[in-house]
């Protein structure tokens, strides 16, 4: 099922609720007010007839002579019916109109004398019936078998037709139904239509994400300047496939510069091997081999322990054990373990700390991160020059600056300074050996201590590495 459907059955759905709920209401208070009108025309009449009667001691009269009746209503089309009747259930008199007889016919066993007065509905007609009685003994003694004009009681039966109600709700009944019915189709036709212009954009989105292929990524969707919910989307895709162009791109790069180098010292051990074998070796040219083999193995190591750092997703890497470490004491002893390399006089520390310099970090690793960035130094420096590590502090972070007076960085290498396998062509000319890894991987793990690592050189005069983490008092 289509979007389209489902939005045009959810929106007919809820103008089909709409409509029933309006005509079920619309229909009640038509029934409500056609029934009360009835009823007002039923009292006005049995009102009026009352005035007919002169009720005395000596019982009751019925004289419509004497008064003006007039039970007409400009209003209404239908007459009223009327009866009058005395004591014993005898009509004393009726109306002339069309349906009395038959109207007699229904309320005949109601003529007999009652307490009080009723109003009913019976079939098609609303029903209303008063007793007017003498006042006074000696109305209540006249002879009932006596005939005169004077009664102890008189009736008045009125009756309304119920069927102009009843028709007129038929016909509102049978217009609500065609009205809503015709809306209802309407809305079908016209809802649709405009829910699919309305989804227009988003099938053409469909449709160029459809013909994407993985081998060319520079294809975007088509972001419109609507300001709803389809920009944002188009906007959230097409940042989506940036991430991943520039994923995959950097994994090609990688997986290339990755290959050359596990190639190179693979070359270079498989050369040494065959040429040892050729023919018969002397101890020392044996041994030269094996030193030059061990060497090579030792860098193919180096590499393929670093790619497999490198190339382990964030959610697949364990999750570190870190711990606070006071950094101020703990550097020394970091400095322990390069007492015996050859720059070792070279290196100063300069601790601007006051007091203690708690971070949370997992210690060997960053040992590790602090040896590539010396190592790293102790590289693009000449023997010789200052290599200075200062360990500065603020209320949030603390900040291990490593700076060197060697060769500096041009300022075009900065941008891609961490990229795995990126070296500057002076490094190389220089003979400076390295894989370009080591920076990758010291970013990684500045990450990993929810830090970060950035760079300032100038050419031939300084550069330093500066890495900040959290504090963690």
């Amino acid at each position: 099922m289509t979007l389209t459907t489902r939005l045009s059955l959810f929106f007919l759905s809820m103008l089909a609720v709409v409509l029933l709920g309006f005509s079920t209401v619309l229909y009640w208070l038509a029934d409500q007010y056609l029934h009360r009108q009835s009823q007002e025309r039923l009292d006005s009449v049995l009102r009026t007839l009352s005035a007919a009667f002169d009720i005395g001691t000596e019982g009751v009269e019925w004289e419509p002579a004497a008064r003006h009746i007039n039970l007409e209503t400009p209003a209404y089309t239908d007459p009223v019916v009327w009866i009058i009747g005395d004591h014993r259930g005898d009509v004393v008199d009726q109306s002339k109109a069309a349906g009395t007889d038959q109207f007699l016919d229904q309320v005949s066993p109601s003529l007999l004398p009652s307490n009080h007065d009723v109003v009913y509905r019976q079939g098609t007609w609303n029903i209303g019936q008063r007793w007017v009685k003498g006042i006074g003994e000696k109305a209540n003694a006249i002879d009932m078998t006596e005939e005169g004009d004077k009664y102890p009681m008189l009736s008045i039966t009125a009756g309304v037709s119920l069927v102009p109600v009843h028709t007129t709700l038929r016909r509102l009944g049978v217009c609500l139904a065609g009205l809503s019915l015709a809306i209802w189709i309407t809305a079908l036709f016209l809802g649709r239509f405009i829910c699919r212009r309305a989804l227009l954009p988003l099938r053409k989105m469909a449709a160029i994400a459809s013909e994407m292929q993985t081998s060319d990524l520079t294809g975007r969707l088509p972001v419109l300047t609507s300001r709803d919910e389809l920009e944002d989307l188009g906007r959230a895709f097409n940042s989506l496939l940036d991430r991943v162009q520039q994923t995959f791109e950097r994994q090609s790069r990688f997986t290339g510069d990755a290959s050359h180098q596990l190639r190179t010292p693979l070359t270079a051990i498989l050369g040494q091997i065959d040429v040892a074998l050729r023919k018969e070796r002397t101890n020392e040219e044996y041994q030269r081999v094996l030193s030059t083999v061990q060497s090579k193995a030792h860098r193919l190591s180096r590499i393929v322990e670093s790619l497999l750092f490198l190339a382990r997703a964030d959610s697949d890497a364990p999750e570190p054990r870190l711990e606070q470490l006071d950094f101020g004491s703990w550097l020394p002893t970091y400095f322990e373990s390069w007492k015996d390399h050859e720059r070792a006089n070279d290196i100063t520390l300069e601790n601007h700390c006051s007091g203690t310099c708690m971070i949370t970090v997992e210690p060997e690793l960053f040992r590790e991160l602090l040896d590539i960035l010396l190592d790293n130094a102790c590289k693009y420096s000449p023997p010789g020059t200052a290599i200075q590590v200062r360990l500065e502090s603020s209320d949030s972070h603390v900040a291990i600056h490593v700076v060197d007076n060697g060769y500096g960085i041009a300022e075009s290498d900065l941008p891609n300074l961490f990229v795995p396998f990126v070296r500057s062509d002076e490094s190389r000319l220089k003979g400076i050996e390295g894989i370009g890894l080591g920076l990758s991987i010291a970013k990684r793990l500045t990450a990993v201590f929810k830090g970060e690592l950035t760079v300032t050189s100038r050419k031939n005069v300084e550069t330093c590495f500066t890495v900040k983490l959290p504090c963690g008092r």
